[in-house]
C-alpha cells in the first residue's frame, strides 16, 4: 500500500518526532511549524516541515525511513510541499547533491550573501557538522 502524505494532526506530532529520531535528524518541531507527513500502516514514515520565522517561509527537515527511499515518495511529498506553500517564496538549505531534486518544484541556488542571515549562519552550521551544503529559494509566483 503506497504511503498517504497529508498535513499531520496535533496528536501525530510524537510520531513525527519518532520518524525524525529514526532518521537521525534532531531539528525541533515548534509550534506553528506545519508538518507534512507520509502515512503507512498507521505510521509515520516521513515528514517535512514548513516554517514561517524571521518573516519568510522555510522548508525544514525533509526524512523518511530508508525503506521507503528511492520510491518516489520523496517526489511525491516534494510537490504536495509545493501545494502548500502556493505562490509564496521558500526557502531552504540542503546537502549539496540535493539541488535537482528541489529544483523540481522551483527551488533555485542561491549565493550565501544573498539569504536571509539566519540561514547563512544555519548553512555554515550545518557545512561544519554535516559538510557541503546548497542555499535555495523558490521565488514567490
Amino acid at each position: 500500500m503506497e504511503p498517504e502524505i497529508r498535513v499531520a494532526q496535533e496528536h501525530e506530532l510524537p510520531d513525527v518526532r519518532r520518524c525524525y529520531d529514526r532518521n537521525e535528524y534532531r531539528g525541533p518541531i515548534e509550534d506553528g511549524d506545519v508538518v507534512l507527513v507520509a502515512v503507512a500502516d498507521d505510521d509515520v514514515v516521513a515528514a517535512v516541515r514548513l516554517v514561517d520565522k524571521y518573516d519568510c517561509l522555510t522548508l525544514r527537515g525533509m526524512f523518511m525511513d530508508a525503506h521507503y527511499r528511492r520510491q518516489g515518495l520523496g517526489t511525491r511529498m516534494l510537490h504536495a510541499f509545493a501545494d502548500l506553500i502556493g505562490d509564496r517564496a521558500c526557502w531552504l538549505v540542503c546537502y549539496a547533491d540535493l539541488p535537482a531534486f528541489y529544483g523540481q518544484i522551483g527551488f533555485e541556488p542561491v549565493a550565501d550573501e544573498d539569504a536571509p542571515e539566519y540561514l547563512q549562519e544555519r548553512a555554515a552550521a550545518y557545512r561544519e557538522e554535516h559538510g557541503p551544503q546548497v542555499i535555495m529559494r523558490r521565488p514567490g509566483r
